[in-house]
């Protein structure tokens, strides 16, 4: 009983209440993101990107916009439908720009938003989904080819590898 005398009433109220802060303040909550739904967001140019893409990209709250940054994730809202990768490839099959990020609700690509710039560079669009959390971190930087991204697997754990092994991807 004396125990209960020496804590004051108010102690679980200011606990509470540190609490509630801590939840409700941008950077509260990150270490409760357990990333099962992040994703790397990143624009990487071969070239210079044109001012509407960067537009675009800031519109999307994008700033890992140059080769070499340090990843930067985002915790995908919603109904997490995997991490996309956006590809606008040459004749070639390289590279011209790859961006990273959430795919949008429904598990599509958000080609309305990213073919017309890829057309503006006489590019041919090519998208992946992934499905794991931060699945899209080896697809960050740019790629001679097309085909040095992951191969499909059709195994029915794709989703539960780790880094290293295939992943499943669905191109759109």
């Amino acid at each position: 009983m004396r125990f209960l005398r020496v804590i004051s009433p108010k102690w679980p109220m200011v606990v509470q209440s540190i609490f509630l802060i801590a939840l409700v303040h941008p950077i509260g909550t990150r270490f409760l993101d357990r990333k099962v739904d992040n994703c790397f967001y990143a624009l990487r140019h071969r070239g210079t990107a044109s001012a509407e893409l960067l537009a675009k990209m800031v519109e999307w709250k994008m700033d890992d916009i140059k080769q070499g940054n340090r990843p930067n994730e985002h915790d995908c809202r919603g109904n997490f439908a995997g991490c996309q990768t956006y590809s606008c490839l040459d004749g070639a099959g390289a590279n011209i720009f790859v961006i990273n990020a959430c795919a949008p609700d429904g598990g599509n690509c958000t080609h309305g938003d990213l073919d017309p710039f890829c057309s503006t560079e006489n590019g041919t669009p090519k998208c992946e989904i992934c499905h794991r959390g931060l699945c899209n971190r080896h697809k960050v930087e740019l790629t001679a080819a097309a085909n040095a991204l992951s191969v499909p697997n059709s195994s029915s754990n794709a989703n539960d590898t780790d880094e290293g092994a295939v992943e499943e991807i669905i191109e759109l």
